[in-house]
Order: C-alpha cells, then sequence, then structure tokens
C-alpha cells in the first residue's frame, strides 16, 4: 500500500517537527548547565510528547491540571498535519480524524504552531543562555 498523502507535505510536516524537536533540545540545554544531567533530563522531555500527542491516550483521560502541556508538545501538531496529509481522503479517513480530534480545516494553524513553537523556544534558548553568560562575565 503507497502513500496516500502528498509527499511535499510529508517533507515539510516532517522538517518542521524536527525543527520544533531540535528547538525543544536546545532550550534544555541552555537551561541544564551540565552536559552530563541534559542527557539524562532527554528522556524526561521526549517522552512526554508521545503521552501528549493523544494517540495513545486520549486527553479526557489526563487529569485536567496536565492538559494544557499538550499546546507546547510540537509531536501534537506535526502528527496532526501527517495524519490530515495521509487519510484525508481514504475512506474511513474521517473516523481517524475524528477520534483523534482533528480538524481537517486546521492545518494551516498546525503550521503555525509548529513554527510558533520553534521560534519561542529559540528565544528562550537565547535569553537563557545571554543570562548565563551575563552570571559568567560579571
Amino acid at each position: 500500500m503507497a502513500a496516500q498523502g502528498d509527499f511535499f507535505v510529508l517533507v515539510i510536516a516532517t522538517t518542521l517537527i524536527s525543527m520544533a524537536a531540535a528547538s525543544t533540545a536546545l532550550l534544555a540545554a541552555c537551561l541544564i548547565s551540565d552536559a552530563k544531567k541534559a542527557i539524562e533530563a532527554a528522556p524526561g522531555l521526549f517522552v512526554p510528547q508521545i503521552l501528549f500527542a493523544g494517540f495513545f491516550i486520549k486527553m479526557e483521560q489526563l487529569p485536567s491540571f496536565m492538559r494544557w502541556l499538550q499546546y507546547i508538545c510540537s509531536l501534537k501538531w506535526g502528527m496532526n498535519i501527517l495524519i490530515i496529509n495521509e487519510f484525508e481522503d481514504v475512506s474511513g479517513g474521517t473516523t481517524l480524524l475524528n477520534a483523534n480530534d482533528i480538524n481537517t480545516d486546521h492545518g494551516v494553524i498546525y503550521v503555525v504552531v509548529l513554527l510558533a513553537i520553534f521560534i519561542g523556544f529559540r528565544l528562550l534558548a537565547m535569553v537563557a543562555l545571554s543570562r548565563k553568560a551575563k552570571a559568567f562575565y560579571n
């Protein structure tokens, strides 16, 4: 069975996911002072991406105080783009889209959110790094 979606959308979505994940890792690296501690913290940073993407556990099953974390998890937005691309025009695809609360009209919003996560986390990393540099040189 071949891919049903547009190849260029696939490439753009995976590029955006990787850019956002790199920004998340960069922010963590700028906040943590020791490389060993950063490596140890990496699973704690990326495993929740799977949890909050909403595919293994529905958001309704999570405690309400944790649900807001889904909005800063890049995997959720990237997977929404990929699922729309692959299953929008396939028979039974609307069932999958509805089951995962994915609105096909919001594809552009998903892209904008991924770009915002990329830029926002890069800016936060820059601020964290500049503060560390000021503290080091003063």
